[in-house]
């Protein structure tokens, strides 16, 4: 319970932070807008002057410039530059489209207020909107560039310089339109003392924003909200996204999908690498091959503050959580990844999946994955790299009694570590519970695999030929709250840590247990003995393989409990030595008792 406490309260607590942000930044900009207004009365055209009413071309050395016309647009020759110590760098402002372009690298530096500021008030005979394009660099002692858009249109910001804002935002974009595209490309260099990129889209429509360079903030490096319809960041090969708190904060609070995709790099030093909130339909995750994704939590271990996964995505909307990871992605003080899906109170939320590619390594400083699925729909965690939890468990997965079916796979060639337990799998949904190991599966102190089915299905665990599950506790401990069905099938190797024939290797409660062993099992047997279930079940053990379980004792309980063996098992193997193997409570079987 303290689990899910604590995530709801650091996702409150993250959700508040945003919030007050928003306030402040409303504030902010409220200000800002009416600073055209009253600080520019008269128009200035020192160096932006009009070919037509509605056309600007700007040219050489020059201080501040406003400009206020309806459906501007303004463009710049080489050479052009401005320094202003009074105001904003470039104001532009009007009704309708408004466009400024700057192929030129152009200088534009303010000391005062914004680098650029361009705002639409409304719509004309054409939709408000606004359009950035520039390449130069814009610096301001507030925001690199502010853009506002109160019209029906879209707002679009494409830089591909520098951009830096000394003591807000690099990039402020908010719209009250259609679309928000903000792209910054490659070789750009964005940089905010609050956020380097910060987007608000309050419009009907989709907030878009790609970074193919490198974007900055002492708060977050970039804090996108979404109040439309889609959300979807792009972080490109090149790209590096890097926060003080946090590196991504994505908030879809519309109608539409949340995705992001990182290709590149992504940093948050106080709390998670990339955090993202979904109450639309769908929240999609993918990292590409090369991709990095850390959180620190330096703000966690100082302050008691917040996690520090590297990837904690929660979806509260009525679609899937999907998350697919193809690079590296570490949490250096909590998860590597965490996945929360829907809410224990409420309908929401539909399956939730993780899936991690064969180059990919997931390590968390406490769990590698943790997955709580309290939607309406299966979990399914499937591992084809690395996952390690050097304090916890390497995989955490938990299925309320809103969901279905809980399934975990592990690859040939995976690797999935846990301090604690290598597998942590809670079923509490109307499903089987079932894990299916190809790769290696290993828990450090306590269990390789440690399930424990409350819902409505049976238990299935199958360790296939290339598999490997190892526990210092035991291999693997399985328990059934409801009399559900335990299977066990081996092809490959289950033993305990310590690799000795008489620790425990296999244990099971609760439910009647069917152990098939076609490979290597190395390490005692105990089956439903009674212990934290109180009950005894009829199980069986066929041993087609290689058993060792010399000098060892193997508990059956007061079932109808049965042994087979058509394979080889190994009683003794010092010769030197007189060694006693024993299996307790078989009421019938052709194997011997001691």
């Amino acid at each position: 319970m303290e689990r899910h406490i604590k995530a709801a309260t650091q996702a409150v607590s993250l959700t508040r932070r945003v919030g007050r942000v928003f306030r402040s930044r409303l504030a902010l900009t409220t200000v800002l807008t009416v600073v055209p207004f009253i600080g520019y009365g008269r128009q200035a055209f020192a160096a932006c002057d009009p070919t037509d009413p509605s056309t600007y071309i700007c040219s050489g050395d020059s201080g501040r410039q406003t400009i206020t016309a309806d459906n501007a647009t303004v463009t710049t020759v080489a050479g052009f530059s401005v320094y202003t110590d009074a105001g904003s760098g470039i104001v532009i402002t009007g009704d309708g489209q408004l466009t400024f372009i700057d192929t030129n690298a152009s200088s534009i530096r303010s000391t005062d207020s914004a680098g650029l500021a361009v705002i639409s008030t409304g719509n004309d005979e054409m939709s408000g909107g606004v359009t950035i394009e520039t390449n130069g660099n814009i610096r301001g002692a507030t925001y690199g560039i502010y853009t506002r858009n109160y019209g029906n249109g879209d707002l679009s910001v494409t830089a591909d310089g520098a951009v830096e804002g000394e003591n807000s935002d690099g990039i402020h974009a908010r719209n009250d339109g259609n679309d928000l595209t903000i792209t910054a490309g490659e070789g750009s260099v964005i940089s905010g003392r609050d956020e380097g990129i910060e987007a608000f889209n309050e419009g009907i429509g989709e907030l878009t924003v790609t970074a193919e360079g490198e974007v900055a903030g002492r708060n977050y490096g970039l804090l996108a909200v979404n109040r439309g319809s889609n959300l979807e960041i792009t972080v490109g090969a090149q790209g590096a996204i890097a926060g003080g708190d946090t590196g991504i904060i994505a908030d879809n609070q519309g109608d539409g999908d949340l995705d992001v995709n990182v290709y590149g790099q992504v940093t948050g030093e106080g709390y998670s690498g990339l955090y993202a909130r979904n109450e639309g339909t769908n929240l999609t995750i993918t990292t590409g091959v090369g991709s990095v994704i850390i959180g620190k939590g330096l703000a966690y271990r100082e302050y008691d503050e917040g996690p520090g996964h590297g990837i904690d995505a929660r979806n509260y909307g009525e679609g899937n959580l999907a998350i697919t990871v193809n690079g590296r992605v570490e949490g250096e003080d909590g998860d590597g990844i965490f996945a929360g899906n829907g809410n224990w109170d409420s309908n929401d939320g539909a399956d939730l999946t993780v899936t991690t590619g064969a180059q990919s390594k997931v390590t968390g400083s406490d769990d590698g994955i943790d997955a709580e699925n309290n939607g309406r729909g299966k979990l399914e965690i499937t591992v084809n790299g690395t996952v390690i939890g050097t304090r916890n468990s390497g995989i955490e997965a938990e299925n309320s009694d809103s969901g279905t079916s809980l399934k975990i796979t592990t690859n040939v060639g995976s690797v999935v570590e846990g301090d604690d337990d290598g597998i942590d799998a809670e079923q509490y949904g109307d499903g089987d519970l079932t894990i299916v190991i190809y790769g290696r599966v290993t828990g450090s102190s306590d269990y390789g695999i440690d399930s424990e089915n409350y819902g409505t299905g049976d238990t299935r665990i199958v360790i296939g030929a290339s598999g490997l599950v190892e526990g210092a506790g035991s291999a693997i401990d399985a328990y059934s709250d409801d009399g559900q069905d335990i299977s066990i099938i081996n092809d490959g190797l289950v033993r305990n840590l310590s690799g000795r024939s008489d620790y425990l290797a296999i244990e099971t409660d609760g439910g009647e247990t069917e152990i098939t062993n076609n490979g290597n099992l190395i390490g005692i047997v105990n089956l439903g003995i009674g212990g934290e279930s109180g009950q005894f079940n009829d199980d069986r053990l066929d041993n087609a393989g290689f058993w060792n379980t010399a000098g060892g004792a193997n508990l059956f309980g007061g079932g109808d409990d049965v042994v087979t063996n058509s394979g080889t098992l190994l009683a003794a193997n010092d010769a030197t030595q007189v060694e006693r193997t024993r299996l307790f409570g078989l009421e019938r079987s052709p194997i011997p008792t001691a």
